[in-house]
């Protein structure tokens, strides 16, 4: 698999689970377009279903292999009418050809695993799905366990924080807006996306000394700090798969607001809220959260380190060949 030039929660996912299983003792290899050779390998994990993918799909199904696909089609920006129609419309010469092909690749596949209970429903009710789905959520990286406090130096304290790429899809701008307006701290933890440094910089134009940029942090237990010294973390994203943000920061102790836009919602989670991504409903559930979160009782079940989440994989891939 390639990567972008930005690594993202997708992409920090895929290699935490390779990773972990390398180091659990499982032969795992990244797919390479003119080295790889398919017929060493007893399974095929396809990481998304982008429509180029076919061709291994193809080439796998004719020797035999077994292929696995975490589809990556969980986020509710798309409605499943929305999905729908496309995937009827496909059935036309030359209309929705990727839905097309995205049916052609499913076909094939023995074994589905999603993040969420709502991605794995979509492809029961919208794609029709009849095999195997597991639900295997992301993961958290050790050192959010560990009970030991970083020494770092703070801006300020009692702050809202948000983590992720600086971009519109991503969402900060109102939150910066809000926290102008009713005078919170705002640390804002990460770098400007790929082509949004307009973006960034209108983020950073209305800033008052309130809103910190951070930058970015790759020290998981800087991290870990920052998640426990907040006592707020906010995804106001415009869309959003699931979050590593929303385990790291739980993991901590610290609540979470987060975007009905994505794939966990509208799960219940002790610590977790939701909110519309507009700014009006945002600065609305800031508001209850600051009067209720003291009371909330956040726990850790369900959250789970990347060792946990690859031998949940490897339970997968043993069922698939009969071991």
């Amino acid at each position: 698999m390639s990567y972008p030039l930005h690594m993202g929660g997708f992409e920090s996912q895929v290699m935490h689970i390779y990773r972990e299983l390398i180091e659990l003792g499982i032969d795992v290899d990244w797919y390479n377009l003119s080295n790889t050779e398919i017929r060493q390998y007893d399974i095929i994990h396809l990481h998304s279903s982008v429509t180029e993918f076919l061709p291994i799909v193809q080439r796998a199904k004719e020797l035999g292999k077994k292929i696995v696909v975490t589809p990556m089609i969980g986020s509710p920006r798309y409605s499943n009418k929305s999905y729908q129609f496309k995937l009827l419309a496909s059935r036309f010469p030359g209309l929705f050809y990727v839905m097309k092909r995205f049916n052609q690749i499913f076909s094939m596949v023995d074994c589905f695993i999603t993040l969420t209970n709502f991605e794995k429903n979509r492809l029961r009710t919208i794609f029709k799905i009849d095999k195997e789905i597991s639900i295997i959520p992301n993961g958290i990286d050790d050192s959010f366990f560990c009970q030991d406090d970083t020494f770092i130096k703070l801006p300020f304290t009692n702050y809202i924080i948000v983590v992720g790429r600086i971009e519109s899809d991503k969402n900060q701008l109102p939150l910066i807006e809000i926290a102008n307006e009713l005078q919170l701290n705002l640390l804002i933890v990460g770098e400007p996306g790929i082509g949004q440094q307009d973006y960034y910089q209108r983020c950073k134009n209305i800033a008052g000394n309130n809103v910190v940029f951070w930058g970015k942090e790759t020290n998981p237990n800087i991290m870990r700090q920052l998640y426990k010294e907040a006592y707020l973390t906010a995804i106001p994203s415009v869309t959003e798969m699931l979050p590593l943000v929303i385990f790291e920061s739980l993991s901590q102790h610290t609540p979470v607001l987060c975007t009905t836009h994505c794939g966990i919602y509208p799960e219940q989670v002790p610590g977790l809220f939701y909110t519309k991504p507009i700014k009006e409903k945002i600065l609305e559930n800031i508001k209850g959260i600051w009067n209720s979160c003291s009371s909330v009782d956040i726990g850790r079940k369900g959250i789970y380190s990347w060792n946990n989440i690859a031998k949940q994989h490897i339970t997968v891939y043993q069922k698939l060949v009969g071991e």
